[in-house]
């Protein structure tokens, strides 16, 4: 299993070489996370002025926003995290927000089918 910064608990290192690698760079914008409510603000801002870079930026704590919230609400994290990634995929051209996007419509998708709300 990969070891997370203690600090940001975002970054994460296959062990002890590749932290002291990335230490130096790392460090400079390593910061404790966001309270969780200020993490929703922000997605919702960001999402909403298709800042689709900041959207991506609090990925890793999208599992944390999901297990916070009810179905419904699930559904709209769900496409804001997918829609940034379908915005990161002609800003940047980079395969893995297309895998992102298929990973995260799915979710979404059974979660809708699951609540009724997708027939």
């Amino acid at each position: 299993p990969l070891k997370k910064c203690t600090t940001c608990k975002q970054a994460a290192y296959c062990g002890v070489e590749c932290l002291q690698a990335a230490r130096e760079v790392h460090r400079r914008g390593c910061a404790p996370p966001l309270p969780l409510h200020e993490v929703f603000e922000s997605v919702d801002a960001a999402d909403q002025a298709s800042d689709w870079r900041q959207v991506v930026r609090f990925g890793g704590r999208m599992e944390e926003m999901l297990e916070a919230e009810k179905d419904d609400a699930c559904c709209d994290i769900l496409r804001a995290f997918s829609r940034a990634h379908m915005l990161g995929i002609s800003g940047s051209a980079k395969e893995e927000h297309a895998v992102e996007v298929v990973r995260l419509e799915g979710r979404r998708i059974d979660l809708l089918g699951k609540t009724g709300r997708f027939r």
